[in-house]
């Protein structure tokens, strides 16, 4: 897994719901490489950050928790509003992709 580029066949826009596996990759960006867990709200994933060759997780929400705009505009408010959040207590948001 040397070469950093996204490979178009790999990169995923999964429907709602879609499976993920290890090795797509996420808004051309981000590469999944182990699920960590799951939980009532989502998926997490040890995923690497092509652009900033870093190790990131990804969290994946459950399509349920997206079904309508009202809840997925409150979830956007909130991820604007962690990311003025500094802590090191506080997991730090650094992307939304949809």
């Amino acid at each position: 897994m040397n070469d950093r580029r996204p490979d178009p066949e790999r990169t995923i826009r999964t429907e709602r719901g879609g499976a993920l596996r290890s090795g797509l990759i996420i808004g051309d960006r981000y590469r999944l490489e182990e699920r960590l867990g799951e939980g009532a709200m989502g998926q997490v994933w040890l995923a690497y950050d092509l652009k900033l060759c870093v190790g990131v997780a990804l969290k994946r929400l459950h399509h349920q928790m997206l079904e309508d705009e009202r809840r997925a505009t409150m979830l956007r408010h909130e991820v604007r509003a962690a990311r003025d959040v500094t802590s090191t207590h506080v997991c730090r948001i650094y992307d939304l992709v949809e």
